[in-house]
Order: structure tokens, then sequence, then C-alpha cells
């Protein structure tokens, strides 16, 4: 598995847990951070996450992982307040 599935496969975990995620919340390295990065925004533009804004250090279940992952109605309205928030 790549460094990207991993990434990939983590951030579902986590997001499904909790409705958000950061950056720091992930068990990279700091030499992983472009990739783990890179992997979120790919995410974003795919519809899995969303941010508020380009600038906010949070993302949030996207209106797919909303769709397809089994996340928790907790989980989503997290998602939706930090969304909203920032």
């Amino acid at each position: 598995m790549t460094l990207r599935d991993t990434v990939w496969d983590e951030v579902l975990r986590e997001i499904t847990r909790m409705g958000y995620i950061t950056v720091s919340d992930l068990p990279f390295e700091e030499s992983q951070q472009y990739t783990v990065r890179r992997t979120l925004k790919e995410m974003e533009e795919a519809g899995w996450l969303r941010r508020r804004s380009s600038h906010t250090s949070k993302w949030c279940l996207g209106k797919k992982a909303e769709v397809h992952l089994n996340a928790s109605r907790d989980a989503i309205q997290n998602a939706r307040e930090i969304a909203s928030e920032e």
C-alpha cells in the first residue's frame, strides 16, 4: 500500500468517527506532511472532504462521505458545525 492509500484510509476512518480532522490528528511523520496535505486536497476535490475556506485547518465530512460512509449523526452534525463556524 502506498503512503497516499494509507493516508486516504486513515482519513476516512477518523472522519467517520469524529466528523472532522486536522492534519495534526493524523499519525504521520513530518516528512510525510506534503503527501498528507496533497491527499486531503484530492479528497476535497472528489467530494469526500470539505472546508469552509482554503485557509482553515479543519477538514470535515464532504457530501460523498455523508452519503457513503457509516458516520454517526453526531459525526455528521460535528462536521456541519465545524464547516459553518470557521
